[in-house]
C-alpha cells in the first residue's frame, strides 16, 4: 500500500495537470499530499514512474515560446497555455537585468523543449502558475541560483518541497553578486 501512495503522491501534480489541461483556462491546482514522506530513492523511483507515464501517453508540455524572465507559453494537448514560473520573480524586460533574464530563460527553454510542470495556482490574469522542470531540474531554481530571478517571498509556500533550496540559492547569488545582485542599489 505504501508504494502505491508514493506513486500517486509523485504523480498527483502531473495527473492534475493532465486532467486540468482538458479545460485549459480553468485549471485546478493540485492539493498537497498530506503526510507523505519519502526517501530519496523512493522519490526517484516515483519520478521514473512519472517519466514512464508521460512517455507512454506522450503528453508532456512543450515550450512554444518564452516572454520575460518568468513567463512562457507551453502547448498541452494541442492547446497553448501561458505559464508564470512559481515562487520566483524576474525583472521586467525594461528594468535592469530584465533583458538578460528573458534571454536566459529562452536559452534554458528554447521552443520545442519538453518540460514537466507542477501546477501551483492560477493567477489573477488567468495564467497557470507552475514550477517548470527540464531534465528533472527546476528552471525557476536555476534562474534564482544564477541571479536572473529572485525568490517571490509572498508565494514561496507554493514551492514548499523546494522552499529551502530557493532561499539558499538566492542567498548564494546575492553574496556572490550574480547578475541582478551586482547592482549597487
Amino acid at each position: 500500500m505504501r508504494k502505491k501512495r508514493i506513486f500517486l503522491g509523485v504523480l498527483s501534480p502531473f495527473l492534475t495537470w493532465t486532467i486540468g489541461s482538458c479545460a485549459a483556462v480553468g485549471l485546478v491546482s493540485p492539493e498537497p499530499t498530506a503526510g507523505l514522506r519519502t526517501s530519496a530513492s523512493e522519490f526517484q523511483n516515483g519520478r521514473r514512474a512519472a517519466d514512464a507515464f508521460f512517455q507512454s501517453v506522450d503528453q508532456m508540455p512543450q515550450v512554444i515560446s518564452t516572454g520575460d524572465g518568468d513567463t512562457l507559453r507551453v502547448r498541452v494537448d494541442g492547446q497553448p497555455v501561458t505559464v508564470r514560473l512559481a515562487c520566483v520573480d524576474a525583472p521586467e524586460t525594461n528594468q535592469p537585468y530584465g533583458a538578460e533574464a528573458a534571454n536566459r530563460l529562452q536559452s534554458l527553454l528554447p521552443a520545442g523543449t519538453l518540460v514537466e510542470m507542477r501546477v501551483v495556482d492560477t493567477d489573477r490574469y488567468g495564467r497557470t502558475v507552475a514550477e517548470i522542470f527540464k531534465n528533472q531540474q527546476s528552471v525557476g531554481l536555476q534562474l534564482v541560483a544564477e541571479g536572473y530571478a529572485v525568490v517571490y517571498q509572498d508565494y514561496l509556500s507554493g514551492c514548499a518541497p523546494n522552499q529551502q533550496a530557493y532561499l539558499q540559492a538566492e542567498a548564494n547569488a546575492r553574496s556572490h553578486q550574480l547578475n541582478f545582485w551586482s547592482q549597487t542599489n
